[in-house]
C-alpha cells in the first residue's frame, strides 16, 4: 500500500508540469522537460513516503489534482473560483474517506496524462492567424516598416550609453547606411496600444483599441487598421508579423498575418548551460501558475505574491523570440523582398527583460536587467546599463537585416519604437523622456541622409513619410491595375 502511496504522488507531481511546459512549447524529450519531471517526481514521492501513514497524503494529494482542474477547467471568476475550492475539499474528503480505493484509478489518470502530452504538436513559433492571397501587381515599390518595442533614443538621454559602449554610435551607423534619422522623436501615448494605433489608423488622434478576454489567443487589438487597408487597396501584397499582444489583422482581409507568442520555445532558442536552462523551466511553471492569462491557480498566485513580493518577472521569452525572428525569418524573408511587396514587422525588442549582453550573448538569469519597476532593489543606472547592452544586441542584427536590403532601389524602409524605454515608467522616478523618447529612421531614394536634432511626434512623422509613400504609389502604380484592386 505505501509503494502505491509513493507511486501515485510521484507520478502526480511530476504529469502537470510537464504538460505546462509542452503547452510553453518545450519539446517532450527535451532536458528541461525530462529534468522537470524526475526532479518533481523525486519530490513527490519523496512528501508522499513520509505522510503515507498519516492523514496528511489525503491533504497533499488532493492539492495535487486540484492544480490540474483549475488549470485546465476553471478560470479566474469569482463563481468558478468558489466552485473549485469547494471541489478540493470535497477532494479532500473524498480521499479520506475511501483510502486507497481511488489511487489505482487516480495513477492510471496522471501516467495517461503525461503519456498522451508526448503526442500534442509542438507549438509553430508563427502562427497563421489571418491568410491573405498574394497576387500579381503592378506596383513598383516595395515597404518594410520595424517597428521594435521599447526602443530609446541614445542621443541626450538622462542615462546614455557609457562612452564608446556600441548601442551609443546606433544613429551615426544608421545615418552611414543612408537613413535619414529623426533622433529626438516622441511617442503620443506610453502604452504600446495606443501609440501604434494611431500610427496604422494614418491618424495620431486615433488611440481607441480593443481588449480580448483573458485565455484569448491575441490579447488586443488596433481598431482601424487603415494603413494596411490603403495599400491593399493599391494592389500591394502585404504581410504583417505580430506578437499576441497586439493583432493589427482583426479587420483585414487581403493581408497575410504571422503571429508569435509571448512565450514558448525556449528549450531550442536559450544558450545558456542546462542548470540555467532547468532553472528557467521552473520558473515557466511558476510564472503560469500565478497567470490570470495563461494557467493560473488563483490560491497559488495569492500565496506567492505574499511570499516574492517585488521580485521580477519571467518573460524570458519574448526577447528570445523576437531576436530569434529577427536573426532567421524576418532576415531571410526581407532578402527577398520584391516590389509591390509591404512587410510590416513588430517585434518585442529590447523590450525586457534584458537577457543579452551587447555581444548577444545570453546572461546567466541572475544577471538580468529589469526596469525599476520589476527590480527588487531599483538601481536605475544599472538597469539602463543592461538595458543598452541589449539595445547594442538589437543594433547588430538589424544591421544585418538592413545590410541585406541596402541595395533596393525601388524599397522604402522604416525603423522606429513604439515609445521610450520606459525603465523608469510606474515608479516615483519617471519621466517623459523615459516614457515616449524614441528615434524614427527612414532610407528611400527620395529621403536625403541625415540626423536631425528638432523633437518631432513619433506618429505625424511616421504617418508623413508612410503618405508620402502612398502617394508616390499611386503615381507611380498603373492606373487600371490599382482601379481594379480598390473595385475589388
Amino acid at each position: 500500500m505505501k509503494l502505491l502511496k509513493i507511486t501515485t504522488t510521484g507520478i502526480v507531481a511530476s504529469s502537470l508540469p510537464v504538460n505546462l511546459l509542452l503547452d510553453f512549447g518545450y519539446s517532450f524529450f527535451s532536458l528541461e522537460v525530462l529534468g522537470t519531471a524526475a526532479c518533481l517526481a523525486i519530490a513527490g514521492a519523496a512528501i508522499g513516503a513520509m505522510t503515507a501513514r498519516s492523514f496528511a497524503y489525503a491533504y497533499f494529494l488532493a492539492v495535487l489534482i486540484y492544480l490540474f482542474t483549475e488549470i485546465y477547467f476553471f478560470n479566474w471568476g469569482l463563481v468558478q473560483a468558489l466552485i473549485s475550492i469547494t471541489g478540493l475539499f470535497l477532494l479532500i474528503f473524498t480521499l479520506r474517506k475511501t483510502g486507497i480505493k481511488l489511487l489505482p484509478y487516480i495513477l492510471v489518470f496522471a501516467a495517461f496524462f503525461s503519456i498522451s502530452a508526448m503526442f500534442k504538436p509542438q507549438p509553430s513559433m508563427l502562427l497563421t492567424t489571418n491568410s491573405g492571397q498574394f497576387s500579381v501587381t503592378n506596383q513598383t515599390q516595395s515597404l518594410l516598416h520595424i517597428v521594435l518595442d521599447e526602443l530609446a533614443s541614445p542621443y541626450a538621454s538622462a542615462f546614455p550609453p557609457a562612452p564608446g559602449h556600441p548601442a551609443e554610435t546606433m544613429l551615426e551607423e544608421l545615418f552611414m547606411q543612408g537613413f535619414q534619422v529623426k533622433a529626438q522623436a516622441f511617442s503620443i501615448d506610453t502604452l504600446t496600444v495606443r501609440s501604434l494605433s494611431a500610427l496604422v489608423a494614418l491618424d495620431p488622434l486615433h488611440t481607441e483599441f480593443n481588449t480580448f478576454r483573458p485565455g484569448s489567443i491575441i490579447a488586443n487589438a488596433v481598431t482601424n487598421n487603415n494603413y494596411m487597408k490603403t495599400l491593399s487597396g493599391l494592389g500591394y501584397n502585404a504581410k504583417i508579423i505580430q506578437s499576441n499582444y497586439l493583432d493589427y489583422c482583426s479587420e483585414l482581409k487581403n493581408v497575410l498575418c504571422q503571429t508569435y507568442s509571448r512565450v514558448g520555445h525556449v528549450d531550442s532558442l536559450s544558450s545558456a548551460p542546462i542548470s540555467e536552462r532547468l532553472k528557467i523551466a521552473f520558473l515557466t511553471i511558476n510564472e503560469s501558475m500565478k497567470s490570470n492569462t495563461r494557467a493560473g491557480v488563483m490560491p497559488y498566485a495569492i500565496i506567492m505574491s505574499m511570499i516574492e513580493g517585488r521580485r521580477p518577472v519571467l518573460d524570458a521569452y519574448v526577447p528570445l523570440i523576437s531576436h530569434e525572428l529577427m536573426q532567421g525569418m524576418v532576415l531571410k524573408q526581407v532578402e527577398s523582398i520584391r516590389p509591390g511587396e509591404v512587410y510590416y514587422i513588430h517585434l518585442l525588442l529590447p523590450h525586457f527583460p534584458y537577457v543579452y549582453d551587447a555581444n548577444c550573448e545570453q546572461r546567466r538569469i541572475n544577471d538580468w536587467g529589469y526596469p525599476d519597476r520589476h527590480s527588487a532593489e531599483q538601481n536605475t543606472a544599472r538597469s539602463y546599463a543592461k538595458y543598452w547592452d541589449q539595445v547594442a544586441c538589437v543594433k547588430n542584427v538589424l544591421s544585418k537585416i538592413l545590410s541585406a536590403t541596402a541595395e533596393k532601389d525601388f524599397l522604402t524602409t522604416i525603423v522606429h519604437g513604439d515609445h521610450g524605454a520606459r525603465v523608469l515608467w510606474l515608479t516615483d522616478n519617471e519621466t517623459f523622456d523615459d516614457n515616449r523618447k524614441t528615434f524614427v529612421a527612414a532610407r528611400s531614394s527620395v529621403l536625403e541622409p541625415g540626423i536631425h536634432l528638432e523633437p518631432v511626434e513619433l506618429q505625424t512623422s511616421v504617418i508623413n513619410i508612410l503618405e508620402s509613400f502612398i502617394n508616390r504609389s499611386r503615381t507611380l502604380a498603373d492606373p487600371i491595375s490599382v482601379e481594379v484592386s480598390q473595385t475589388n
